[in-house]
């Protein structure tokens, strides 16, 4: 390279890497710190919730005598605290006594106060019958408890969110949600759960609250401690990522980079003249400060104009394929024209339904049909062998030279003996077609119709079955085919399926095909378009079973309703 060019300043491509790699490690940390504050907050509340429920449990064992305690054996909890008398000492020695087993459950569980209540009447306020404290060394915790006597009333307006959890836990539920909530007595999370009776019947509620700012202490110690090991664990691993990144990484870039400079001056001073590949020309600088990557880059420009050559050929060929890709998706919108992917047509009458999903691009499948008259409807079905434009082309010819002989009241047997002579005279592909055609009369539900070489129809009625008929000769193979004309008659609310080989052909996962006697099973309890379409859709498609579909999937279904 050029001495004007050294002279420029220079930003290492090592002190770059060590600026990101260090920015890389503190978003780490910080992610890192973050989650572990959730995951120790959730730790931690998880852990007061359990103490809360298993002191939860222990103090139901003891009021209900299920867990041996200094209550008397004849002691009624319920009856104690409905017909409590405040002025009664036997009654305050009662609640003495229950005071003693809460103090007792919130001391070995660790809760700042433990408490029995209720919702009153109007639903806004609770009613306290006793209230205890884990902590009887707190002086401030135990003026609070002695505010708490039976029959303390206090409005729960500044909570509502609390109250909905109280209500909930009235209702018997015992998962309890935890409340953070703020008053007089200090920040504290709560939990509520129900008290039953011997008959499963919730007549009051347990409350249970943790010290807040005590369980953040635990979060920060959690927190201090993971925190230290984090960091220390993450400057370990992106020092040796920068060593490793450094000798696999920076030290080949540099070389590369080197090298570059070496191609470069070769062609600045003339002796790379003659050598395959090098190219002459100016360094293009990108900017006022260059790195080893910007070498790289003004390299790589430099030897630019040697494929400016092959660019321009790209760009026709690019073009090429573009105008083909639109040319080809032309097509196909033609074809989509031509044969709908799907079809419905409902009268007082008859009701029809069609479908046409081409496995690829071009379909070489096809339907039609249309009204001949007030009472006869012509319709038909093929399946043109090969596949892609080819095909589809054939299609298109075939579909539209039978189409337009039916309108012009042409026999199915003769529109296709006529088609199959045509094709046979000039068809330097041979290309075929199999093909379905007939015409319903509603008038009485005959139909006319004549085959090509295709699949036989399903008869929807009460015990569906194959009609049966002469298979035919497809059209193209031979002439004077020989097609002709059959009958049959459909009875009010019967119908007929005509389909294509992507139905009975059909591969699953297992190289099994769908067969004949799988469409035929899956006819019975069918009588309307509707449910033939949906349901023979459905059962291809899960006998696919995820595996790529080969071959197109049409068919027509056609309902005759009475005259």
């Amino acid at each position: 390279m050029t001495e004007e060019k050294k002279a420029l300043p220079r930003r290492s491509l090592k002190t770059q890497f060590s600026v990101k790699i260090f920015a890389i490690g503190v978003a780490a940390i910080l992610l890192s710190v973050g989650i572990t504050l959730l995951l120790a907050s959730l730790f931690v509340s998880a852990m007061a919730k359990r103490q809360t429920k298993r002191g939860y449990e222990l103090l139901v064992g003891m009021l209900s005598h299920e867990r041996e305690y200094y209550l008397d054996a004849d002691f009624d909890f319920e009856s104690l605290i409905e017909n409590g008398d405040a002025s009664d000492p036997q009654f305050q020695d009662a609640l003495t006594h229950i005071k003693q087993a809460m103090q007792s459950v919130g001391k070995a569980f660790g809760m700042d106060y433990i408490y029995l209540y209720d919702i009153d009447e109007t639903g806004h306020s609770i009613i306290y019958y006793v209230a205890a404290t884990g902590d009887e060394r707190d002086p401030n915790k135990k003026e609070t408890v002695a505010k708490l006597q039976y029959g303390t009333v206090v409005s729960m307006d500044r909570w509502p969110k609390m109250l909905e959890r109280m209500r909930q836990a009235r209702t018997g539920k015992e998962d309890a949600k935890v409340s953070l909530y703020s008053n007089e007595f200090g920040t504290e999370l709560a939990w509520n759960y129900p008290i039953r009776n011997r008959d499963g019947k919730v007549i009051m509620l347990l409350g249970t609250e943790y010290d807040a700012s005590g369980l953040v202490w635990s979060i920060t110690f959690i927190l201090l401690l993971t925190t230290g090991f984090i960091v220390a664990l993450t400057a370990a691993l992106l020092f040796l990522i920068r060593r490793m990144m450094e000798e696999r990484l920076l030290q080949p870039i540099i070389a590369i980079s080197d090298a570059m400079d070496q191609f470069v001056h070769d062609y600045s001073t003339g002796e790379g003249a003659g050598k395959k590949g090098y190219l002459r020309g100016e360094v293009i600088r990108q900017d006022d400060e260059q790195d080893e990557m910007d070498d790289i880059v003004d390299s790589f420009l430099k030897m630019s104009g040697d494929i400016d050559s092959y660019i321009h050929d790209l760009d026709d060929l690019h073009r090429q394929q573009m105008e083909y890709a639109v040319q080809m998706e032309l097509t196909k919108q033609v074809q989509d024209g031509i044969v709908p992917e799907t079809v419905r047509y409902e009268s007082d009458r008859f009701a029809l339904i069609a479908t046409a999903e081409p496995a690829k691009m071009f379909g070489g499948d096809f339907y039609d049909w249309f009204l001949l008259d007030e009472t006869r409807v012509a319709f038909l079905i093929g399946d043109v062998s090969g596949k892609g434009i080819t095909a589809a082309m054939f299609m298109v010819m075939v579909k539209s030279s039978l189409s337009q002989k039916l309108r012009l009241g042409v026999p199915p047997a003769e529109a296709l003996n006529t088609l199959n002579d045509e094709i046979c005279e000039c068809n330097p592909e041979g290309l075929f077609a199999t093909i379905f055609a007939g015409i319903l009369d509603t008038a009485n539900g005959g139909i006319v119709f004549a085959n090509a070489g295709h699949e036989r129809p399903v008869v929807f009625c009460e015990k569906p079955y194959f009609q049966e008929m002469d298979s035919g000769i497809a059209i193209g193979l031979f002439e004077d085919a020989g097609i002709i004309e059959e009958h049959m008659t459909l009875a009010p609310g019967q119908g007929v399926l005509l389909y294509t080989d992507g139905v009975t052909e059909a591969v699953s996962p297992d190289d099994e095909l769908f067969g004949e006697d799988r469409l035929l099973a899956y006819a019975p309890g069918i009588f309307d378009i509707d449910a033939a379409a949906a349901s023979l859709k459905d059962q291809v498609n899960a006998f696919y079973g995820g595996r790529e579909r080969f071959d197109d999937l049409t068919f027509l279904a056609m309902f005759y309703k009475g005259a």
